[in-house]
């Protein structure tokens, strides 16, 4: 159907992924296939679109063929989005967490599965699927 989206689950979301980080609008919502509506109505990506702080991501890194960036949010989180350029699954150790001003110890959540990860300190192990995304929310422990 003309105009209907062409978004798939095996490359689901880095096109929404880099509009949610870049303050960029989400697209209209009239042509949607119900795939595509379901990741477009994820509460948490929204909140992370629609921060009130209005901040764009900052490219601040790469490991291998994943392009990292970082977005602060009012609630004093943070924001890091992966994007794998490679056609094939890249499994990654971003050690730099420290470098780019998170020290200490944060809790992860991966915002596209809406799944809490075990907390972390100094580095994230990551599989990124190629060419795909991983969003994750950082929030300070304590």
């Amino acid at each position: 159907m003309a105009g209907e989206s062409r978004v798939n689950a095996n490359l689901p979301t880095p096109p929404i992924q880099l509009r949610a980080i870049a303050i960029s609008p989400l697209p209209s919502l009239e042509r949607l296939v119900p795939f595509t509506l379901g990741l477009l109505s994820n509460d948490e990506v929204l909140a992370l679109d629609q921060d009130s702080w209005g901040l764009p991501a900052v490219r601040v890194g790469t490991v291998g063929a994943i392009d990292v960036f970082m977005k602060t949010l009012e609630d004093g989180s943070e924001a890091l989005s992966f994007f794998n350029r490679a056609r094939q699954t890249e499994t990654a150790t971003y050690n730099k967490l420290g470098r780019i001003g998170l020290p200490g110890k944060y809790h992860v959540r991966d915002l596209w599965r809406q799944k809490d990860l075990e907390d972390t300190v100094g580095s994230l192990k990551l599989t990124v699927p190629g060419p795909g995304v991983v969003l994750l929310k950082l929030t300070r422990v304590p």
